[in-house]
């Protein structure tokens, strides 16, 4: 079971376009930490956060690979999906330096989304540095949760 407590940004990066282009980070907590949230407060949880975020036009999921399976990410990924429908393009297991996931892993962690979203990388050449860009980000999304 998840914890009462986990944060978006680890599940969905989306941002809204403002004058600034600042990142909107969405954060729920519900209960003690010790506490478990049911199937039930979980989809609401989410939704009431995603609802939060207004309409969008295009969504990418970076959920946790196979490693973090007890994360319930499998699991929120799919709301995810069932929650944008086609605004949902693509799901990014971020898998770090481990191998891309399998076909099976896939089915076993993400039950109910389509395939074809999903997409692997090849974290030896496909990666580029982005001036920083992820470490002040990280700070940003530590200090905003």
């Amino acid at each position: 079971m998840p914890s009462a407590e986990f944060n978006l940004k680890h599940f969905l990066y989306t941002t809204k376009e403002t004058v600034d282009r600042k990142i909107n980070v969405l954060c729920f907590k519900s209960g003690q930490k010790k506490d478990y949230l049911s199937a039930q407060e979980l989809h609401e949880g989410l939704y009431s956060a995603l609802e939060k975020l207004g309409p969008r036009k295009k969504v990418l999921a970076v959920p946790p690979d196979i490693t973090r399976f007890h994360s319930q990410a499998g699991e929120i990924t799919n709301l995810i999906w069932k929650y944008y429908g086609d605004k949902l393009t693509d799901i990014l297991p971020a898998v770090g330096t481990h191998y891309p996931m399998t076909d099976k892993e896939i089915a076993v962690m993400f039950s109910d989304a389509p395939r074809q979203l999903f997409r692997r990388h090849n974290f030896r050449g496909d990666l580029a540095t982005l001036a920083g860009f992820l470490l002040s980000m990280s700070k940003k999304l530590a200090r905003d949760c």
